[in-house]
């Protein structure tokens, strides 16, 4: 455990009382697909622009394919779970 916070913060990040920037605020949500796909898109025309930096993008481009992932396992959930609440009605 770190001597000024708990075991679940990481070495080197800024605390609130430290001194430090504060914490960036938040985009928009990434929760449905479509919203997903236009930050995917988003990034793509900063790279084409060269606004980031290729490894950055990559990287931008990768957690929004995980986000992805975990929005369609969501969906996929949900609708075995309609289903099966449709069998017990029936």
């Amino acid at each position: 455990m770190a001597a000024t916070g708990t075991d679940d913060e990481a070495p080197g990040r800024a605390s609130a009382g430290d001194g430090a920037d504060p914490p960036r605020r938040r985009g928009k949500p990434l929760g449905t697909l479509d919203a997903a796909r236009r930050e995917m898109e988003r990034i793509y025309w900063q790279l084409k622009h060269g606004d980031i930096e290729l490894e950055k993008g990559k990287g931008l481009i990768y957690v929004l394919g995980k986000i992805v992932e975990v929005i369609k396992a969501e969906d996929a959930e949900l609708v075995e779970l309609l289903r099966k609440g449709r069998e017990r009605l029936e």
